[in-house]
C-alpha cells in the first residue's frame, strides 16, 4: 500500500508541475519560450499516462483476475524454455530445407521458382516461414507444395516437422502450460486463506 501512495505521490507531483509549467508558458511570449522547456512539457505529458498503471491495483481486489494473472507470470519460465525449444526445432528444419532448396536451384536447367525463394531462401527465411506455418500466419501448405519439386526428401522433411511441432511439442507445452495454471491458482487460492486467517486473527487481538 505504501509504494501505491508513493505512485499516487507522484503521478500528482508531475500533474501540478504541468499546470504550473502551463500557466507561465502562457504568460510568456512564444518567441521567447526554449525548446528544452517544451521536451520538459512532453515528458510530464507522458509521465501523466501512467495512472492508467493505478488499475493493477484492483488485481488484489478481485479473485478471478488476479488468478489468472498469477497463472500467467508462473507460466513465464516455461514460455522461456519452450521458446529455446522451438528456436531450435526451427533452426534444424531450415538448415536442412534451405540446402536442398538451394542445390535444386543451382543444379536445376529451369529458372528456380519465385515461391521457393520467397519462402526457402536462406536460412532466416526458412526459419520464419516454418515459424509461420505451425503459428497461424501462414498455411503449411501454401508453403509445402513448392517443396514437391525440390525433392521427396524436402518434402517428407517438412511433413515430419509439421508432425512434431503441432502433434507433439505444441500439445505438450499446452499441457505443461495447463498443469501450472492449475497449480498457481490452488497456490493463490492457499495464499488468500492464510490471508485471510491472518487478518482475522489480527482483528481478535
Amino acid at each position: 500500500e505504501r509504494c501505491w501512495n508513493c505512485f499516487d505521490l507522484i503521478i500528482i507531483s508531475t500533474s501540478v508541475f504541468e499546470t504550473v509549467m502551463d500557466i507561465l508558458t502562457k504568460t510568456i511570449e512564444a518567441s521567447t519560450v526554449d525548446s528544452s522547456h517544451l521536451r520538459i512539457m512532453r515528458f510530464m505529458r507522458l509521465a501523466r499516462a501512467l495512472r492508467g498503471v493505478r488499475v493493477m491495483r484492483l488485481v488484489r481486489f478481485i479473485g478471478a483476475l488476479r488468478s489468472i494473472v498469477f497463472a500467467i507470470l508462473s507460466t513465464l519460465w516455461s514460455l522461456l524454455w519452450t521458446l529455446v525449444l522451438l528456436v531450435l526445432l526451427f533452426y534444424c528444419f531450415a538448415v536442412i530445407l534451405a540446402q536442398l532448396v538451394s542445390d535444386h536451384c543451382r543444379f536445376s536447367t529451369a529458372p528456380c521458382d519465385l515461391i521457393l525463394k520467397r519462402y526457402w531462401a536462406s536460412v532466416p527465411e526458412s526459419m520464419l516461414t516454418l515459424f509461420l506455418s505451425i503459428s497461424g500466419g501462414l498455411s503449411w501448405t501454401e508453403a509445402l507444395e513448392p517443396l514437391r519439386t525440390v525433392s521427396s526428401v524436402a518434402f517428407s522433411c517438412f511433413i515430419i516437422y509439421i508432425f512434431i511441432s503441432i502433434f507433439a511439442i505444441l500439445n505438450v507445452v499446452t499441457g505443461v502450460f495447463c498443469n501450472n495454471a492449475i497449480e498457481s491458482s490452488k497456490a493463490d487460492k492457499d495464499i488468500a486463506i492464510m490471508k485471510q486467517i491472518e487478518w482475522h486473527k489480527g482483528q481478535l487481538r
